[in-house]
């Protein structure tokens, strides 16, 4: 990954450095020239320089010997080098540091010219690097001055490694929102920032001194503070303009090279009372469960999108589909396997299959649209609520079956004991014998049948 060439042909500052005017505003200002010359080209999007050779470092606002002019304004980073009989072809990156702010511009340069066009001259190139406190990864410009080849330089997007999870955080305009970056709480840690990544623009940045930088035009609502290894963040009296796709960075430094680390992305939708740029229908669906149902996104004639984002946005926030304007699309893994989309002109049909319980939820539609810094978002979205009728009639029919048993048992019990009261009133006629002698021997029968004396005796 190194290049001994390089090393040995680009001087490292000393000491003494050239004097010249600081940033009194935000203090002073580090820079760092790293180049790689072996690298792919992907490198830039991890911003991770590790594997760079380090060229060139200055604290002061200028650096200079014979092979490297470092210089450093309020507004600019210029950084030439000049070479002979040797092309300085790979990826260069410039990281700049404040107290208030870092940022990195990362390119690679390419040249048409073989080696044997380049002995015998000598080749200055000159890239500068814009200081924005705003700006996220400015673009590092380059030119040559050379006679021969054409020197081109290309901008690379920097991503970032270790993307964690997606929030999406559904709020009404003048309400507050929490955003929480984790930050790495190592003694290597340099910085963390929010940056909003529609028109990217740096919201907040906060050291690890806890120096910060607030974006002008939100530092009225922001308030902030770390709790741990988080970096609490609050937006107060949201705006539709503050809906926007967030992400968390932070930078580090690891055996004196930087790294930045992208953490969590974060999803802000704020519903204004009078948006109307997204449409969307339909307003409300009760489907059962093991069904599918339509949602239809469309833009208004005068708008164009960048692409179309389909969202949950309360009891499960997350996303669900994401449609680019080229017709490029992410299913996220909620819908894996039960989403189909057809898209036509501005408008966006999207079906969803096989409907669970856990899919009941606000649906909103959410535009990026071009020439605007923001999502322009549905306010109402559509509402799914998912019905269990199945298991409903289910359980009713369980009732009535179980009613039916009792019944039935109730009335086998009562003719039972029907049949046996009438048995046992026949046994009991069935006993007596129609043609018995009845003697009555009680006492007063008996009595009459008693001997009298005889009233007529011979004595009379």
């Amino acid at each position: 990954m190194t290049d001994p060439e390089m090393e040995r042909d680009i001087a490292m500052p000393s000491d003494h450095s050239a004097g010249g005017t600081q940033d009194s505003s935000a203090g002073r200002t580090n820079v760092t020239v790293y180049h790689c010359k072996d690298c792919e080209s992907n490198v830039c999007k991890s911003s991770n320089y590790e594997d760079f050779v380090k060229i060139g470092e200055t604290q002061s606002a200028t650096f200079s010997d014979e092979t490297i002019h470092l210089v450093t304004s309020e507004t600019e980073i210029i950084m030439c080098i000049q070479q002979k009989n040797t092309f300085p072809e790979g990826i260069y990156a410039i990281v700049w540091e404040k107290a208030m702010g870092i940022g990195d511009s990362c390119g690679t340069l390419n040249s048409g010219a073989s080696s044997e066009n380049v002995r015998g001259n000598s080749i200055k190139i000159c890239c500068n690097a814009q200081i924005n406190l705003s700006v996220p990864n400015p673009p590092l410009n380059c030119n040559a001055e050379m006679s021969g080849p054409v020197i081109v330089i290309n901008q690379i997007f920097n991503g970032g490694e270790s993307e964690q999870s997606t929030d999406v955080i559904s709020v009404w305009e003048g309400e507050s929102i929490n955003i929480t970056c984790s930050i790495n709480s190592s003694e290597n840690e340099v910085g963390t920032r929010l940056t909003a990544m529609i028109q990217p623009v740096n919201v907040i940045y906060v050291s690890k001194q806890n120096t910060s930088y607030i974006l002008p035009a939100l530092a009225k609502r922001i308030q902030y503070s770390k709790e741990g290894r988080d970096l609490r963040i609050t937006l107060h009296n949201v705006q539709e303009s503050d809906s926007n796709i967030y992400v968390c960075t932070t930078f580090i430094k690891n055996k004196d090279h930087h790294k930045k680390l992208n953490g969590k992305t974060t999803i802000v939708v704020v519903k204004a009372k009078n948006s109307g740029i997204v449409e969307q229908s339909p307003l409300y669906v009760n489907p059962r469960q093991g069904q599918s149902i339509n949602i239809t996104c469309a833009l208004k004639s005068s708008h164009e999108d960048e692409g179309i984002f389909l969202l949950k946005t309360h009891m499960q926030p997350e996303r669900v589909l994401y449609v680019s304007s080229q017709n490029a699309s992410t299913i996220f893994p909620t819908f894996a396997n039960r989403l189909e989309y057809s898209k036509q002109g501005k408008k966006i049909v999207i079906t969803l299959h096989n409907i669970q319980k856990t899919d009941s939820d606000i649906y909103v539609c959410a535009g990026v649209l071009k020439n605007t810094s923001f999502l322009s978002v549905n306010r109402s979205g559509t509402m799914i609520l998912i019905k269990e009728v199945e298991q409903t009639d289910c359980s009713n029919s369980s009732w009535v079956i179980y009613g039916l048993i009792i019944m039935v048992a109730l009335l086998f019990f009562a003719l039972i004991c029907c049949t046996l009261y009438i048995v046992n009133i026949k046994k009991y006629f069935w006993k007596r014998k129609p043609n018995a002698v009845y003697e009555d021997m009680s006492y007063s029968s008996r009595r009459n049948t008693l001997i009298r004396n005889n009233i007529y005796t011979t004595g009379n």
